[in-house]
């Protein structure tokens, strides 16, 4: 096989098995909701425990009594630097050792249960690149391998991330002895040692690259793996070289439409990450280690033209959107009570801070580009709305908790606001369709959770969770639909139709 045979196959891939394929990279930001439900719960004990022992009611007291008054909404940083100087004191007494170890644990929790997590999407998405390849069905074929290859990708994740600390000490090592001598040393060391650090690091980076493919494709571990990895780098310099250059390049073309975009790029970015980036880059080097290990038979492509199957994809979406919401009566009605429920308790945490601490809508929209903040506004919520769905498979508690977190933040700032008919007048425009998609989000994350829990208990096989979730992502793809219109009128309608009538 060529290596443009390679580009083609992950292209046919990418086209025909889409709904096999994305689905499993839907995983890593459900990855990362799940670590925050782990965080928001740590910060809810605090909470309480701060509440229990009358520790925050002393602190609004203090705050109340401060002789510096609160900033206003929109005040500049210097405002709030003076006051919070001024304040700082009150804040140091709720430091306490328990609540010092209490945030340390859930830290550290988080990062194990993101780590786990993360191992076990990886092996999802790799076994998904090598069934597609071979003209299998993906998505049953990544359920067996999230359980089968998710410890030894785990171990090379760990593995990886100690072999480049200890090559960047080594090299820091070095330059911190030169500085010993003199100033002039220590940047001549620095010049000296920074490309041959540069090199050892891609160079370890593209072997444990090509370890993970092996894991999954020699259905290997750890050490077999590497062993893999480096034979075929050694084996293959023009394909390494190829795939690195491959690499520069997506990641270059996703960081220029991330520049592009401004202050919305951030979340652009990260979603082309997840649809475009982590997948190409995956099943290209899926396909080029396993020509090497019993080859491959990608499927053929779509006879449709892109643009009609990108059309036929947004109508499909809608379709599946509208019939999970018909079907699902109960899980949405569970879902709009965890977000309303958030909100009044946002509304009731946020009052014995009304006067003391303030939110305005209108200091927000300062500086407001219309074009950027829509992309911002869609992407990011499609991002939330992706992850809070998928992160539904660990039992449903992650959407819950994504629900919970959003009407909170909402209760809270609609509490805070100074000005309640403008933050009113801004939402409802694009809430009332934003609102709807991200209630669906959370519905299908409890649906997932049935899904999950069915799998656990033995109820449910791999045949049923590939199926579940190759529906959830028509849902998403309609979901999706809904938050760009949102997103554009979020943008480009709600900051400014009111103005006339609300005197701004």
């Amino acid at each position: 096989m060529e290596f443009t045979d390679a580009l083609r196959a992950l292209v046919a891939v990418y086209r025909s098995r889409t709904d096999e394929l994305l689905p499993m990279y839907f995983l890593s930001p459900a990855v990362a909701q799940v670590a925050r439900a782990v965080v928001y719960a740590g910060v809810a004990v605090v909470y309480a425990y701060l509440s229990a022992t009358g520790r925050l009611a002393r602190l609004r007291a203090d705050l109340r009594d401060s002789e510096v008054a609160p900033p206003r909404a929109g005040a500049g940083g210097d405002a709030f630097r003076r006051w919070f100087e001024t304040v700082a004191p009150a804040f140091e007494r709720l430091v306490v050792p328990e609540v010092v170890a209490a945030l340390g644990a859930t830290v550290l929790v988080a990062l194990v249960v993101f780590a786990v997590l993360y191992a076990v999407a990886a092996a999802a998405q790799l076994r998904c690149c090598l069934a597609t390849l071979r003209d299998e069905r993906g998505t049953t074929a990544a359920v067996a391998g999230a359980r089968r290859h998710w410890r030894p990708l785990l171990g090379l994740a760990v593995l990886q991330l100690v072999v480049v600390a200890l090559l960047t000490g080594l090299a820091a090592a070095l330059v911190a002895a030169a500085a010993t001598a003199s100033p002039v040393a220590a940047i001549a060391a620095g010049l000296l040692v920074v490309l041959p650090w540069l090199v050892a690091v891609v160079v370890v980076r593209l072997v444990f690259v090509f370890a993970a493919a092996a894991v999954v494709v020699d259905r290997t571990g750890v050490r077999g793996g590497l062993d893999g990895g480096a034979r075929f780098v050694r084996a293959n310099p023009l394909w390494t070289a190829g795939y690195l250059l491959a690499a520069v390049g997506v990641i270059a073309l996703v960081g220029s439409v991330s520049a592009a975009g401004g202050p919305s790029g951030g979340a652009a970015g990260a979603l082309l990450g997840v649809v475009v980036t982590s997948p190409v880059l995956d099943l290209l080097k899926i396909a080029l280690y396993a020509d090497r290990a019993g080859g491959i038979d990608p499927p053929a492509p779509p006879a449709v033209t892109l643009f009609d199957q990108l059309r036929a994809g947004v109508r499909r979406g809608l379709g599946a959107a509208k019939a999970f919401v018909l079907r699902n009566p109960g899980l949405h009605a569970v879902a709009t009570l965890a977000f309303v429920g958030g909100g009044l308790a946002g509304w009731t945490l946020a009052g014995p801070y009304e006067g003391v601490v303030t939110a305005s809508v209108e200091a927000r929209l300062e500086g407001h580009a219309p074009l950027s903040a829509a992309v911002t506004f869609a992407t990011n919520n499609t991002a939330v709305a992706v992850g809070s769905a998928a992160s539904g498979l660990a039992f449903g508690v992650p959407s819950v908790a994504a629900l919970l977190f959003n009407g909170t933040l909402l209760g809270v700032l609609a509490r805070l606001e100074v000005a309640p008919a403008v933050l009113a007048a801004f939402v409802a425009p694009h809430g009332v369709v934003e609102i709807p998609a991200l209630l669906i989000a959370g519905a299908l994350g409890l649906s997932l959770g049935g899904t999950g829990w069915r799998a656990a208990t033995g109820d449910a096989g791999r045949a049923d969770v590939a199926a579940a979730l190759e529906r959830a992502f028509w849902v998403l793809v309609g979901v999706a639909v809904m938050l760009a219109v949102a997103g554009i009128v979020e943008g480009l309608v709600s900051p400014y139709y009111f103005r006339p009538f609300l005197g701004g």
